[in-house]
């Protein structure tokens, strides 16, 4: 055998060895990233680890008001109403909260978003909340049929947000609840299993 013919079979043996050391890191890689994203976001979870994980936030114990400017697009005060049925919790929705005597206020907000989500929650922050959240409602026409084109759909947008404002992070679609994955959207107002944790996390 020439040398030339062992050369090549020497360098075709590394580039090959390359290649298998490149693919056993990028599945490492990926195994990581999924056993990380298995992981619990936060730490502050319910003791029995059933209902799913709570936000970083929540507000202090006191009178919430929902700020709703007076819109009547999305029914902000009577999901407003059925947050408040939960235990140690209470809220209320006013055109204009500056008015009404409260602690804490949410606040109601529009933006477009052709490729976003139906709305989101801001700012993020971890603690407790002293002044105000801001609840982002997506209102791109391109998102009218996925987010806002009927009542039903509002309906779960408006409370969900709320859910996720006063600290209720996604749970399990497993789960009978509002802030459910997927099958969140079967509801239209939080569940008695958000209440029951909602009071949990406010007592």
């Amino acid at each position: 055998m020439r040398k030339s013919d062992i050369g090549s079979r020497v360098q075709s043996g590394r580039a090959e060895e390359g290649m298998m050391n490149k693919l056993i890191v990028f599945v490492m890689a990926v195994i990581a990233s999924m056993m990380l994203y298995a992981l619990p976001a936060h730490a502050d979870t319910p003791s029995t680890g059933q209902y799913g994980q709570y936000e970083l936030w929540r507000f202090k114990l006191g009178r919430v008001c929902l700020q709703n400017n007076g819109w009547r697009f999305w029914p902000a005060k009577t999901a407003a109403a059925q947050w408040s049925a939960a235990n140690n919790f209470y809220m209320v929705s006013w055109d204009n909260c500056s008015s009404q005597p409260h602690n804490m206020t949410i606040i109601m907000k529009t933006y477009k978003d052709s490729n976003g989500g139906c709305g989101y929650v801001i700012p993020v922050p971890k603690g407790y909340i002293n002044i105000s959240m801001t609840i982002m409602l997506n209102i791109a026409p391109e998102r009218k049929f996925g987010c806002y084109a009927t009542a039903g759909q509002r309906a779960h947008v408006i409370a969900h947000e709320i859910g996720h404002a006063i600290g209720e992070h996604h749970v399990k679609s497993t789960y009978k609840s509002i802030m459910a994955f997927d099958t969140g959207w079967n509801y239209q107002s939080p569940t008695s299993t958000d209440l029951y944790w909602v009071g949990k996390r406010y007592q």
